[in-house]
């Protein structure tokens, strides 16, 4: 399960491209842990992705953390994003993408 009720993530990957989207809705220290590991994980693994912080323009209890890889022809995002997921402990992403 998720590591709390309200961190969700939802992931997409086309021909060179792959997306991580981490929902945490208000919550300022998940929201500081998550990009302390995306911080910690492209150390480690020398990728940089683009990261973007969402903030819903409907609802502003509802924000993310989005990383892209573009033009990822080697794949190297997924793993990556293995990584993240597994140091949230998160074993399973939403199905709606």
């Amino acid at each position: 399960m998720y590591k709390t009720k309200e961190l969700k993530a939802h992931m997409k990957m086309e021909e060179r491209y792959e997306m991580l989207s981490l929902v945490f809705g208000d919550n300022l220290a998940l929201k500081d842990e998550i990009l302390s590991i995306v911080d910690e994980i492209g150390d480690k693994h020398g990728l940089i992705p683009f990261v973007y912080d969402r903030v819903s323009s409907v609802s502003p209890n509802k924000q993310s953390i989005c990383l892209e890889f573009k033009d990822d022809t080697c794949r190297l995002g997924g793993e990556y994003f293995e990584e993240i997921l597994q140091k949230l402990k998160i074993k399973k992403c939403e199905v709606d993408i």
